[in-house]
């Protein structure tokens, strides 16, 4: 590296995570609603897993897959509309 990149370096500004030019510091936070962690993206995804090794082993993964698909698609969207 040389002087010219050391001097850039030297002379960025850090601010704050949401701050941006020409914002007063009193303004308001913006915040944002976040669902809860879950595992059952998890089991979406391992029955996902389940269907495509299927296809190519044996068609009994397939049902297996499309089984916990189903059912961790139905518990996840269920969990996401209690709140």
């Amino acid at each position: 590296m040389n002087r010219a990149d050391s001097d850039r370096i030297e002379s960025v500004e850090t601010r704050p995570a949401g701050h941006s030019p020409g914002s007063s510091e009193g303004a308001s936070q913006m915040s944002f609603h976040l669902p809860s962690p879950s595992l059952w993206p998890v089991v979406v995804a391992a029955g996902l897993t389940l269907l495509f090794f299927g296809f190519i082993i044996h068609p009994g993964f397939v049902a297996m897959g499309i089984l916990l698909m189903i059912l961790g698609l139905g518990r996840w969207v269920g969990e996401l509309l209690r709140g």
